[in-house]
């Protein structure tokens, strides 16, 4: 992997590039051919802790696959502050029915330092990057006060006050206009922004008549506190 790399730098032409990733294609085929192996397969037979623990990567082990995609997910409101207490949940269309798209759960990390970035391991089933699984993310994140409340928008544009007992944000990802949001063996970035307003967003906040009875009770509040 480090030639591969070394020798891409030394590139100097369009000609020594397309040697360059004839070679690369023709090399990497082996490890590609194992890589879309469904990691299901064959393994019917495992019982006990070991189907327990490794359960998800076995259900549909006979449905063929595209390969494996990363995405990285990053949640934030409008003024750039992360939003670190939010759930996704990824639906497939089935009949007239949204279920749960187990294969957006295949791996799924929160990066400890900040929960607002997330790391999703997919194993893409055979035509999603053609766009043919209707596929829905919804969204729900709260702030954890309710002084505060994040407002988000859907793909049918009506705005929706986001707490921890409201309904989700729905998103349709069938695709982003003519492309396809899913691409095998790569690593997709994706950025969620949500509007966090002082609550309730249509009647004086709580937040003044909070600030309003520590003057009364003589307290004092500094020009940094939120």
């Amino acid at each position: 992997m480090m030639d591969l790399i070394v020798d891409f730098f030394k590139i100097g032409d369009e000609k020594a590039y397309n040697g360059w990733l004839e070679g690369a294609i023709a090399g990497a085929e082996p490890a590609k051919a194992r890589m879309l192996v469904n990691p299901g397969k064959d393994a019917s037979g495992l019982k006990g802790e070991i189907k327990e623990v490794f359960g998800h990567l076995f259900h549909q082990a006979d449905q063929p696959m595209e390969g494996w995609q990363q995405f990285v997910v990053h949640a934030r409101d409008e003024r750039g502050d992360p939003v670190t207490d939010y759930l996704l949940e990824v639906l497939q269309k089935k009949g007239d029915e949204w279920v749960e798209f187990t294969d957006m759960y295949t791996d799924v990390h929160a990066y400890g330092a900040d929960a607002s970035f997330r790391c999703f391991h997919v194993r893409l089933p055979e035509g999603i990057s053609e766009k043919k699984i209707p596929l829905q993310i919804r969204v729900t994140a709260s702030t954890g006060t309710k002084l505060m409340a994040y407002q988000g928008y859907g793909s049918d544009d009506s705005g929706k006050t986001m707490t921890a007992t409201a309904g989700p944000v729905v998103i349709d990802v069938n695709g982003l206009g003519d492309a396809s949001l899913f691409y095998p063996f790569t690593t997709t970035l994706v950025e969620i922004i949500i509007n966090r307003e002082p609550w309730p967003l249509t009647k004086v906040s709580e937040i003044f008549k909070f600030l309003g009875n520590l003057e009364k009770q003589g307290g004092q509040v500094s020009a940094d506190q939120p």
